[in-house]
């Protein structure tokens, strides 16, 4: 094999592995954003969770106060 057959398969090589490279690195920042995303919506639905049982806690010790009152 000649030097120029050589020289075409190693850049044809180097350009297939860079494009390689970018897809893999798209894939992965994709990946980081949906993460980040998830973690925000799960975060925000436990907030909500939380201060759902909050005021449920809240209103059964005042209805609780009431009852014994009574």
């Amino acid at each position: 094999m000649g030097w120029l057959p050589t020289a075409v398969l190693a850049v044809l090589g180097i350009t297939l592995l860079a494009l390689l490279g970018l897809r893999v690195a798209g894939a992965l920042r994709r990946t980081l954003v949906a993460s980040r995303r998830l973690n925000t919506s799960i975060t925000g639905r436990t907030r909500r969770i939380d201060a759902g049982l909050a005021e449920v806690r809240a209103w059964r010790d005042a209805h609780r106060d009431a009852n014994l009152g009574a």
